[in-house]
Formats: C-alpha cells, sequence, structure tokens
C-alpha cells in the first residue's frame, strides 16, 4: 500500500518522485538542482 493524495493543478512548484520510484534505482543524485537518476 502506498499513501497519497490529490492536489488542484498549480498547487506545486515542481514534480514530486516518490520513495517507492527511487528505490527501485540503481542509484540517484542531485548535484546543482539537476536529479540524476540510473537504472
Amino acid at each position: 500500500n502506498i499513501d497519497g493524495m490529490v492536489l488542484p493543478e498549480g498547487a506545486l512548484k515542481g514534480t514530486l518522485l516518490g520513495m517507492s520510484f527511487l528505490c527501485r534505482l540503481r542509484s540517484f543524485r542531485v548535484e546543482d538542482g539537476i536529479l540524476y537518476l540510473k537504472d
């Protein structure tokens, strides 16, 4: 089970990635505001 919520359009200034998604990756990192994903 995964907790979730629905927000009105424009409520966030960016996108969200859940930890359940990030844990499926081999690795991820953020450098200088850039998100790098490695599968």
